[in-house]
């Protein structure tokens, strides 16, 4: 898939191990990654690019993994946010799926499961982008036939109008 290499995401993970890791690997297949140890780096990098997909940690270091995702759920409706953890509970989970997670994956993973969801993630970022792409050109058509009414009536009042004899 040639589209992978404009595809951008975010990973944010308190082990540096792990954000290193997951960069690393998500580079050589084609993605451009950016990484981030805390929520309030999750929050600044996302105001500063358009992430198809966020992989958060639930526990990154001083934030809550789950704030992190309310907010991003909230300002950017758009990024695919998979939750990451390594002792999950089912109320986490829960909460996770609840406030928009895309999808939770439980750590140690498995990568190859992992880049499929995160395949999937990215197809629907670039679907929801189309889909916004295609309803702006909608509402512009829209906007464009109103305008073409408008000036038609102003034309067809006009020509019902008697006309005007030249007195000065």
């Amino acid at each position: 898939m040639s589209e992978l290499a404009v595809r951008r995401i975010l990973v944010a993970d308190r082990e540096p191990e792990v954000r290193r890791e997951l960069a690393d690997f998500f580079v050589m297949i084609g993605y451009q990654v950016d990484a981030a140890e805390n929520g309030q780096d999750v929050l600044s990098k996302a105001v500063a690019h358009d992430y198809a997909v966020a992989l958060v940690d639930c526990r990154l270091s001083e934030d809550s993994g789950l704030e992190v995702l309310a907010e991003l759920s909230v300002s950017h409706p758009e990024t695919s946010v998979i939750m990451l953890s390594a002792e999950p509970s089912l109320e986490i989970v829960i909460a996770a799926l609840r406030k928009g997670a895309f999808d939770f994956v439980v750590k140690p993973f498995d990568l190859t499961e992992l880049t499929e969801i995160v395949h999937k993630a990215a197809d629907q970022h670039e679907l929801l982008k189309m889909h916004q792409a295609v309803s702006a050109q909608m509402r512009q058509g829209r906007d464009v036939n109103r305008q073409r009414e408008v000036v038609s009536q102003k034309n067809s009042v006009r020509a019902s109008e008697p006309a005007k004899p030249d007195i000065p």
